[in-house]
Parts: structure tokens; sequence; C-alpha cells
């Protein structure tokens, strides 16, 4: 099966590989809201979990 977006060892692969020079910095989407950019110095994912369900959620019960 084709996917239209890469995963895994694919997505990790094209992130390390990806060269970025000097004042750019390269970003990917992963999915929902998540981030990551690249740039020459290094990376940094972003991946906000904007809600409050945790805080309103019985801790001890794994159901979401």
């Amino acid at each position: 099966m084709d996917f239209l977006y890469k995963q895994n060892e694919a997505l990790l692969f094209e992130i390390q590989e990806t060269k970025v020079w000097n004042e750019m910095i390269a970003f990917w989407h992963l999915g929902q809201s998540g981030v990551l950019l690249k740039g020459p110095e290094g990376m940094i994912c972003i991946d906000p979990y904007l809600t409050y369900r945790i805080e309103t959620s019985d801790p001890l019960s794994r159901k979401c």
C-alpha cells in the first residue's frame, strides 16, 4: 500500500539526510498539529496537545 506521506524509517531517513543551509529551515508536518523544524544547528519537535481532557479525566482509567 502506498502512502501519501512518508512514515517510519522513510521519514526518519528523509529528515536525517535533508541538508539545511544558513538562515534556512526545513519543516515536516507530523500529523494533527505536530511539526518538526530542522535548521543548520539542530532540530525541534513541536506537538501541542491543546485540550483540558487530561485534567478532567480519571487518571486511573485508561478510557479516553
